[in-house]
């Protein structure tokens, strides 16, 4: 759900056509981004035994890491091709072909 909610504001972002647009859709992205953060914590959890877990939320954290740095890179070079739209519209598209990976394997 949160992904979808993710794809939704930022697909609102990307086509917003004034400020108060604009925000509202990016506060509707970032409260999703951060139910996606809880959501694959939460999945850990119930995956992986006690002994296993902090492995596992060190992976998770070292994946985190990375994912902000290359959104960033991924983001400065879209806006170099095309305009700050294309970020969104990209956010929107990952985060719609993200469900399908997280329905076909994760266990609900």
């Amino acid at each position: 759900m949160a992904l979808m909610v993710f794809s939704v504001g930022s697909a609102g972002t990307a086509l917003s056509i004034d400020m108060t647009t604009f925000l509202m859709c990016r506060v509707v992205q970032g409260i999703a981004a951060g139910g996606i953060s809880v959501m694959a914590r939460v999945l850990l959890r119930d995956s992986y035994s006690a002994e296993q877990l902090p492995r596992a939320f060190s992976w998770l954290s070292i994946c985190f890491v990375l994912s902000l740095g290359m959104a960033q890179f991924a983001g400065a070079v879209l806006d170099s091709i095309w305009d700050w739209r294309a970020i969104f519209i990209a956010s929107a598209v990952a985060g719609a072909l993200s469900i399908i990976p997280v329905r076909l394997f994760v266990k609900v």
